[in-house]
């Protein structure tokens, strides 16, 4: 069973990344926003639960930096937008 779940998350994590690629190249969201960041973490986060299981040590670095990024990403924009807020109070 484990196989199939762990299977499962890379095929999802993979579709996050593609699927966030396509949207910000198609102008359909900015590459600044929570949601291409949380797709690419997300996505990161899931091609390394495959990576890991596999034994694939480059992909797990790869995809360990991509999730790092879009993780990194996230906390910068939610931190930025409570300072905003805190300062137009």
């Amino acid at each position: 069973m484990l196989p199939v779940i762990v299977n499962f998350l890379g095929w999802t994590g993979a579709a996050c990344c593609t699927l966030g690629y396509l949207l910000v190249s198609t102008r359909m969201i900015d590459s600044n926003s929570w949601k291409y960041q949380m797709l690419n973490a997300l996505g990161g986060i899931f091609l390394v639960t495959s990576a890991l299981y596999n034994h694939d040590a480059p992909n797990t670095v790869a995809n360990g930096l991509w999730a790092l990024i879009g993780l990194t990403s996230l906390c910068r924009l939610f931190l930025f937008q409570s300072f905003k807020k805190s300062n137009h109070q």
